[in-house]
């Protein structure tokens, strides 16, 4: 699956369900304009307010 497609699909079950492992797997596959590693730091944070 390309990026854009996984991104679209990722957003638009995340404004369905609010899930917010949908973001962080948004995140962990990002590109960030190249630098990949801030969108794992975003998705390490989430990942810490998951109740």
């Amino acid at each position: 699956m390309n990026k854009e497609k996984l991104m679209s699909d990722l957003w638009l079950e995340y404004k369905k369900t609010s899930d917010i492992k949908l973001l962080i797997e948004a995140c962990n596959n990002a590109p960030f304009f190249g630098n990949p590693e801030m969108g794992k730091e975003i998705a390490k944070i989430l990942a810490k307010n998951i109740k």
